[in-house]
């Protein structure tokens, strides 16, 4: 596996994390703040 192909896996699987706890841990206001602007 190249190491390009290697960190597009680890950013979306920490993107997937996030978009997971970002519930429970009221953090969609500001993550739609940061993606807005």
């Amino acid at each position: 596996m190249s190491k390009a192909a290697k960190l597009m896996r680890v950013t979306y699987l920490v993107l997937l994390v996030l978009l997971l706890l970002a519930p429970a841990m009221g953090l969609y206001p500001v993550f739609v703040m940061k993606a807005l602007c």
